[in-house]
């Protein structure tokens, strides 16, 4: 028997979650996921969920400004969660602000399920 090569999604926000094959009896998908057959790179893809249709990830347009001590990171899709020296932040309004008492330089990760996650550097003056 053939394998089949299949993804599973997570129905709320489209995040590609599992990229896998079966040969025989496949096994029922877990409730909040949906399924899709074909082979799609989980770090590349999405699906979008109002169409069940499978679509390319596109890179953030993010913007930064340092005004003094405090750095505003801008134009950021809602639900991005960004990760900054371990913690976890959730964005809900396009905007992350940050107040630094030094000068530090800053590793902040991207995540969002639409788009290629993203790993930027930032100097605090």
């Amino acid at each position: 028997m053939p394998s089949v090569k299949y993804i599973e999604y997570d129905l709320s926000n489209g995040k590609i979650v599992l990229s896998s094959s079966v040969s025989g009896v496949e096994m029922p998908v877990n409730a909040g996921y949906g399924r899709i057959y074909g082979t799609y790179a989980p770090d590349e893809y999405y699906v979008d969920i109002t169409t069940t249709e499978v679509k390319t990830k596109i890179p953030f347009a993010v913007s930064s400004v340092h005004n003094g001590s405090n750095i505003v990171i801008s134009n950021l899709p809602i639900n991005t969660s960004v990760m900054i020296d371990g913690d976890q932040y959730i964005v809900e309004d396009g905007v992350l602000e940050m107040t630094l008492d030094q000068p530090i330089e800053i590793t902040y990760w991207l995540d969002h399920p639409h788009y290629i996650t993203e790993v930027n550097t930032l100097e605090s003056p």
